[in-house]
């Protein structure tokens, strides 16, 4: 749930979509406007302010005032936007067109909400701007610790993003939209050439600048928020940020400039390597923040546009809206992303559905380093007047992966004081719009905050308590035909138990995007034989390898995996002597973008279809996991050969459904499987390989490392009739590695070595409306 303020201006009646048109006036197109609203928004409307429209006749005259209605709830008559104040409501909103009075109306609806805080004696947390003729096409889903939601990340300040779809619709804490909206405060920073230093907001953006190339550059934000940009965004340039415009330090990268039609798009994704290119080498230098007109700092590289002047630029002196709207933010430190919160598409003017790919994990961009300072770098960094404020501390409420349940009261915590603290109060809609437009809100209904907050780190524990942590693991870009990198060599965490001789070896490698259940109910000495077995049996000792998503739930991202608490409990619960976790943030644009360009369709052609994307997806976690303990293997022992057996799995499978049975052969169960090579052939009419369950020798198992190759996935998609079955798959992958026995088609079967009881099958992911793929394709 939300609280909404809304700020409109009513037109005419001539223009009105009202019936009778006759006797209308201005008084009862707004009160027909006001009971409009009451019914479709009910007690979430908390304040609603007029704006006078200008040469708009009234049947009488009112002045500014703000009151409180019988229900507690505000109304405004406010001024229009006096033209005489900017030179860029007198060029662009003679017409009507509102381009600038929306600013306006905006800054007054944050006036509002501050009266609606100040009555309560609270704080909203989150912010949202939209407007009444343009809304997401589906619920919005933002998430917290991901979003910049948060005041602190353990000690660390967060960053401040706002989340934007170019002016339409935006959002973010309340501190990084209180920049947002107040746009309307600073366009006189960027109409005049001359004057005492602007005072707007903050005086350490200095004097004002019409010129564009005279502006200040906060690098960082700007190569952060580029960054952050979907593909589609260099393609389809109206819904997405303008960012191409802004102006860049000029490192000798790319020297050319290039021309951008403004009636079509072209060249843009060469003006974004560019950018990058300028960008990334002034960071390497040690430039943060650049003023052309600092005349301390000779030493500092000019600024240049990568847009050439042909394509045609507005003359200096006027506030391009979408251009300096994002300038504006930047100068205060503001990292600007795509809008995120799983918005793919959205409701045109003309009520059409709009696809729109977006970019929902803005806070993990691919990693850059300064890797050099030049000598006067103290003198680099952003003034401290517009350094992101490091208030507050995590609310303890937070803490220990509580559960905080906002409800109905306006999304409001508990307590007069705001109770969880600034930043974490709840949500609010502000609205603006032209003519009748407006703001509508989407809203913060539930969220978890895990303990472990921001990007998961790759662990390995050991059976003494040894824990240490790699670096962080980012997803990095990929290309077509991968879904992983390639693994690096791991380095070797604490103590790995007793040496080759002495032991039989067993890796149990589990996979799977979605950690859904990780309760661990028993030992792995319980699931699995405690010891080899045959005449000199020896004790067998379990390791454990682990690679998921930072997420639970594939269809929440706010469903977030504390991945620092799977290694530790695998050890101290379940028994293995040594563990290591891999965690990366879930994209499913990366598998969805990569079916598309191995030209796989949606759904594939079975009787219950499944989604080749999360087929590749499951295959990614599979081929991490195994190779994580060939790693592991090659580090312990140079020839190799440093496990025994390797079995494949989910955590939720192994610890709740597996059963292993004990057949009637003269041998003992590790013996036997050994003895087959790999076991998990299904007794079926169609020939397939459990997937929920494989168990087998090294070399066998290194065959379905390579399950993720992309390329091979679409050969072998086809050669199944169109099917992405990855039981089918594995099948495949092992006959074809030339190492599977032959007779194993006529058996032995899985059934004669284990069972899978009590296992639940998500019948939901053969719904054709599980997952709405085109917009995001």
């Amino acid at each position: 749930d939300a609280d909404v303020v809304l700020v409109y201006e009513a037109g005419s009646c001539a223009g009105a979509r009202v019936s009778p048109a006759a006797g209308c006036t201005t008084e009862s197109l707004e009160a027909l406007v006001e009971t409009a609203l009451i019914r479709k928004l009910g007690r979430r409307l908390l304040a609603v302010g007029v704006v006078e429209g200008v040469g708009v006749p009234r049947a009488r005259a009112r002045a500014p005032e703000v009151l409180t209605v019988s229900d507690g709830s505000l109304r405004a008559w406010l001024r229009p936007a006096d033209p005489r104040t900017s030179r860029s409501v007198r060029a662009f909103d003679r017409h009507g067109k509102g381009a600038m009075a929306q600013w306006h109306k905006l800054r007054e609806a944050w006036r509002l909400m501050e009266t609606l805080e100040q009555s309560g004696k609270f704080k909203y947390g989150l912010v949202i701007k939209l407007r009444l003729d343009l809304a997401p096409s589906v619920p919005m889903a933002p998430c917290a610790h991901r979003d910049g939601l948060l005041e602190k990340i353990g000690q660390a300040a967060h960053a401040l993003q706002v989340h934007a779809m170019t002016d339409w619709m935006f959002w973010g804490s309340r501190e990084a939209m209180a920049i947002a909206c107040s746009v309307w405060d600073g366009v006189g920073y960027f109409e005049n050439s001359v004057g005492e230093p602007f005072k707007g907001i903050s005086a350490a953006l200095g004097p004002p600048r019409s010129d564009v190339l005279k502006r200040p550059v906060a690098v960082r934000p700007l190569l952060l928020s580029l960054r952050s940009l979907p593909p589609d965004a260099f393609e389809r340039w109206l819904p997405y940020h303008k960012i191409e415009s802004l102006a860049v330090p000029d490192m000798g990268k790319f020297p050319n400039t290039f021309f951008v039609p403004a009636n079509r798009v072209t060249n843009l994704k060469e003006v974004r390597l560019a950018m990058l290119a300028n960008l990334e080498a002034a960071l390497a230098a040690g430039w943060e923040w650049i003023d052309p007109l600092d005349t301390k700092r000779a030493a500092q590289p000019k600024l240049r546009l990568m847009i050439s002047e042909k394509s045609g630029r507005v003359p200096p002196g006027l506030f391009i809206t979408e251009q300096d709207f994002l300038h504006w933010l930047m100068l205060h430190n503001i990292t600007v992303c795509d809008i995120g919160a799983g918005v793919s598409g959205f409701f045109s003017k003309k009520r059409r559905v709009v696809s729109r790919p977006t970019v929902n994990d803005c806070l993990h961009p691919p990693s850059f380093e300064t890797t050099a300072k030049s000598e006067n770098s103290a003198s680099l960094e952003i003034p401290a007047e517009l350094e992101t404020p490091a208030k507050f501390e995590t609310p303890a409420s937070l803490q220990n992966d509580a559960k905080l349940e906002i409800r109905n009261s306006g999304l409001r915590a508990p307590g007069s004081d705001g109770g969880l603290g600034r930043g974490l109060g709840g949500g609010l809609g502000v609205g603006l719009g032209d003519g009748l437009g407006g703001g509508l809100s989407g809203g913060l209904l539930q969220m978890r905050f895990p303990n472990s907050i921001g990007p998961q780190r790759q662990t390995a524990v050991s059976e003494d308590g040894t824990q240490e942590a790699g670096g962080d693991r980012r997803p990095s870009a990929l290309l077509p035909g991968q879904c992983a990198p390639a693994p690096a060599k791991r380095a070797e965490f604490g103590k790995t138990g007793a040496a080759r001789g002495e032991v039989r070896r067993v890796a149990v490698c589990f996979h799977g995007q979605f950690l859904r259940r990780a309760d661990i109910p028993k030992l792995v000495s319980q699931i699995l034989p405690g010891d080899w077995g045959g005449p000199d049996s020896k004790t067998v000792a379990y390791d454990a390898f682990v690679a998921t998503s930072t997420q639970r739930s594939e269809l929440s991202a706010c469903e977030v995996l504390d991945g620092s608490q799977i290694c530790p409990r695998l050890v101290k619960e379940a028994g293995f002597g040594y563990a290591q976790c891999d965690h990366l943030p879930y994209d499913a644009g990366i598998y969805t973008r990569m079916a598309s360009s191995l030209g796989l369709p949606q759904r594939d052609a079975a009787r219950y279809s499944l989604y080749p994307h999360r087929v590749l997806s499951s295959f990614s976690t599979m081929s991490r996991a195994l190779s994580l303990a060939r790693a592991h293997s090659e580090l312990q022992s140079a020839k190799g050969g440093y496990y025994d057996l390797i079995a494949l799995t989910r955590i939720d499978v192994f610890f709740h459904n597996v059963k292993v049975l004990s057949w009637p052969i003269t041998r003992s169960w590790f013996i036997d499987v050994a003895a087959v090579g790999v076991v998990g052939r299904r007794r079926a009419h169609k020939p397939q390989w459990e997937d929920r369950f494989i168990i087998g020798r090294p070399e066998l198992m290194e065959s379905l490392e390579r399950l993720s190759d992309g390329a091979t996935f679409a050969r072998r998609y086809k050669q199944l009739g169109n099917q992405a079955y990855p039981e089918a798959q594995i099948l495949l992958a092992l006959t074809e590695s030339g190492k599977l026995q032959t007779h194993n088609t006529r058996g032995p079967f899985f059934s004669q070595f284990a069972s899978i009881e009590g296992f639940k099958q998500n019948k939901q992911k053969f719904r054709r409306n599980f997952i709405n793929l085109s917009a995001i394709v």
